[in-house]
């Protein structure tokens, strides 16, 4: 689990996800002095191969990358492999159909039957 971190913004259009993480992991580098092991992205993120392991995430907003160190990840790895630079990938669930409201029921009133 990711307790702390660097939360990222680069709302350019222009960049690939993959140079906005590379530009957000040298700035992790540069201010806790070690290497991110995960990144966290939203769900409607497409990212091809990253520097860091990418992470869906329903919670983070679309431009938005957090970077930080996972310590579950750090135990599962051996420290002398290379870094993983792979993208996880996350089904989304099918979307629910819209629920109509019941008939006479308009800003949350109750129900009264006409007579």
């Amino acid at each position: 689990m990711l307790s702390s971190g660097l939360m990222w913004y680069d709302p350019d259009s222009r960049k690939a996800p993959e140079v906005k993480i590379g530009e957000a992991a040298r700035r992790y580098r540069e201010r806790f002095g070690a290497d991110p092991n995960v990144c966290h992205v939203g769900l409607e993120a497409v990212v091809g191969q990253a520097t860091v392991p990418i992470v869906a995430n329903r919670w983070i907003r679309p431009g938005y990358f957090w970077l930080g160190i996972d310590e579950e990840l750090a135990m599962a790895r051996p420290p002398e492999t290379a870094p993983i630079s792979r993208t996880v990938l996350v089904q989304r669930p099918a979307a629910a159909a819209p629920v109509p409201l019941a008939a006479g029921r308009r800003s949350g009133r109750p129900f009264q039957k006409s007579a």
